[in-house]
């Protein structure tokens, strides 16, 4: 007798959510603390309360790794992805800021350095989409290759030209094509930065100015999320990059760090519509 084929459902019956949450705090030798507690918090907190049309994000969170213990982490977290699953990717912690082989490089509690190469290399392997979102310095370089007119220094830059890096050169992260023609823009990664290539990130005991936004953006103000614009209950990534990029502003400025120094958030693709937030 002939045996019946089971109907799949359809795609969006079957995502998954997943995201690894990696806070880098207590640094060995002279390289100085910081306080990636509260960025974990807060963002463990925004992805708690979030229903992505039906579904929860699993969570998994990991403080002080070094490089190899992030790329083990990724590999860990993501474990069973499948083409159809959205897994999110933040990091909290310092980065390079330079312009050479290890721009925007993620440093590891024991000074053990993940470049940015690696860890596209290392995120490329997880099926499906993938949110990338770090709060260190130079992050931007997962981007911008390079600064926005080959010759000044990024912060020069940034001054004269903002539009530029929004529209930047290819990285590792950019050369990615989606493997499923049901992902929305067509690129596997949708990255947003805390800033630039080369440009440092700010913090205060609440945690980085990024993440502060970021967090602020999925939270909800009255019965809408903050960086909900069109209020149709999804936050966008170019919603939620403009509402970041602002709030981290506004608050870099009220600190007294220098106004020429703003972190300058970055997002690729630029205008991307995928929802990144949902209530």
């Amino acid at each position: 007798v002939p045996t019946a084929t089971p109907t799949q459902p359809p795609a969006s019956a079957t995502v998954t959510y997943r995201a690894l949450l990696v806070g880098n705090s207590n640094y060995a030798g002279s390289v100085s603390d910081l306080a990636a507690g509260p960025d974990l918090s807060a963002m463990s907190g925004l992805l708690s309360k979030l229903n992505m049309s039906g579904k929860t994000y699993k969570i998994t969170t990991r403080a002080d790794l070094s490089a190899s213990g992030i790329t083990s982490a990724i590999s860990s977290a993501f474990s069973g992805a499948d083409d159809d699953d959205i897994s999110l990717f933040y990091y909290s912690g310092h980065g390079v800021t330079d312009t050479g082989t290890y721009a925007g490089a993620l440093v590891g509690v024991d000074i053990s350095y993940l470049t940015t190469a690696q860890l596209a290399s290392a995120l490329s392997k997880v099926p499906g989409t993938v949110i990338v979102i770090l709060d260190s310095c130079g992050s931007g370089a997962v981007i911008q290759s390079k600064n926005a007119t080959g010759a000044a220094t990024a912060q020069e830059a940034v001054s004269q030209n903002p539009a530029a890096f929004n529209s930047a050169v290819l990285s590792a992260f950019s050369g990615f094509t989606a493997k499923s023609a049901e992902m929305a823009t067509g690129s596997k990664f949708k990255v947003i930065t805390a800033c630039s290539i080369a440009t440092s990130t700010w913090q205060n005991a609440n945690g980085g100015f990024f993440t502060q936004g970021i967090a602020r953006a999925g939270a909800l103000n009255g019965s809408f999320m903050n960086a909900d614009n069109d209020k149709n209950g999804t936050v966008t990534q170019s919603e939620a990059y403009s509402y970041a990029r602002s709030y981290s502003k506004s608050v870099n400025d009220s600190s007294g760090v220098i106004p020429e120094w703003d972190m300058q958030v970055q997002s690729y693709p630029s205008g991307s519509a995928f929802p990144f937030f949902q209530r």
